[in-house]
């Protein structure tokens, strides 16, 4: 069974993701391996970790192809 991630979990990632989108460059991709490693740590917690992690897996991806 899927349990959704607490609303405060949800908040957390869309304000990391929101304060990341107003950056460029180095400072984005920066802001945005913060929130993975972040996120990655919250995953090891969670009862759908797999899950957890291909959400931390993404941001971490979106860092990567920042410029």
């Amino acid at each position: 069974m899927y349990m959704c991630p607490s609303p405060d979990k949800i908040a957390f990632a869309r304000k990391g993701l929101d304060a990341a989108e107003k950056l460029s460059g180095a400072a984005r991709a920066g802001a945005l391996t913060k929130l993975s490693t972040q996120l990655h740590g919250d995953a090891t917690k969670a009862r759908d970790a797999p899950r957890a992690h291909t959400l931390a897996y993404s941001v971490e991806n979106l860092a990567k192809a920042t410029k």
